[in-house]
């Protein structure tokens, strides 16, 4: 049997846009066979950099935090990188949304 690591993040808010119109809760599971780990985190980082390197705000929160919040990222971005990982790494996870 191979073992499986999930990553729960939460989120009151979807977009910042929309955080004072809209009240909502969301919990995201990601599962990931441990062999999978790292090809996938590469992946993501490069989807992510590809992104943040074209807008100077996601490039600032970037690099001072490391790391980027869903809600700075406009639908399109979220969009494109997740497009990219379903593509080339959906069959190395499986995704799980609570709402």
């Amino acid at each position: 049997m191979k073992n499986v690591t999930v990553f729960v993040d939460e989120s009151g808010i979807i977009a910042k846009h929309l955080s004072a119109k809209t009240n909502c809760f969301i919990i995201t599971l990601l599962f990931v066979e441990d062999e999978n780990i790292g090809y996938l985190k590469n992946h993501f980082k490069k989807y992510r950099l590809q992104i943040a390197r074209k807008k100077a705000e996601l490039w600032d929160e970037l690099t001072s935090t490391k790391e980027i919040k869903g809600s700075s990222v406009s639908e399109s971005d979220k969009h494109s990188i997740y497009s990219k990982l379903f593509t080339t790494c959906g069959d190395k996870f499986e995704l799980g949304i609570i709402k």
